[in-house]
């Protein structure tokens, strides 16, 4: 519990460290909250106060914890037209149509390394699979559906592209298959258009915003 002024001046600088991102104090978390300050703060100065005090303290110093709100924006100029396309088409399919969205990712059995504790003077060492094969994901959930579409590749070429939206054709013969993904160069070449024109209007590509 606080007994005094200079407890109070102790804990209000400690309490700046809210300032800071928790993991730049070599804590394993990434935003604040009051328990946690509280708890590095026990830590740190060796006193335990309630959540209440504790949200006093910094109210003095001008520090208000608070929920943060997402917020989506985009540098596209055409944001709101793209957007309205892509809702548009999927909450107004036909009978027999179908709607995807499409999205690239990389798969490697190499663990991704970062700064660790360790010893002055050695080095970690992480026990790795053999060499670091990578692959190549093209995958897609069906809108409507939720079902999804998953091909696994050695290469990220225009050609794997391709052969994702053959699938998608043979999947479904009948109906217009909608597509919307992003504006990477893999999905806009010759060999793309030359799939849509010959599935004859049955295969639109809608692209998202920037």
């Amino acid at each position: 519990m606080l007994r005094s002024a200079s407890q109070i001046r102790l804990l209000a600088a400690r309490a700046a460290a809210v300032r800071r991102r928790p993991r730049s104090l070599g804590l394993p978390f990434s935003l604040w909250t009051l328990q946690r300050l509280v708890d590095y703060l026990a830590e740190q100065t060796g006193i335990r106060i309630a959540l209440e005090t504790l949200r006093q303290v910094l109210k003095g110093e001008g520090i208000v914890l608070s929920r943060p709100q997402h917020k989506i924006s985009s540098p596209d100029p055409e944001y709101q037209v793209k957007k309205k396309a892509v809702e548009d088409t999927r909450d107004h399919l036909k009978p027999g149509d179908v709607c995807y969205y499409a999205y690239e990712f990389n798969l490697s059995w190499l663990p991704t390394l970062k700064a660790l504790w360790s010893p002055v003077g050695q080095q970690v060492m992480i026990p790795t699979p053999g060499q670091p094969r990578k692959h190549y994901g093209l995958g897609a959930v069906n809108y409507p559906t939720g079902e999804t579409v998953v091909l696994f590749k050695r290469h990220k070429r225009r050609r794997e592209v391709a052969e994702l939206l053959h699938a998608w054709v043979d999947k479904h013969p009948t109906g217009t298959i909608y597509v919307a993904w992003d504006n990477a160069d893999t999905h806009q070449d010759d060999e793309i258009e030359a799939i849509v024109r010959g599935a004859a209007g049955r295969l639109v590509l809608l692209y998202l915003p920037t």
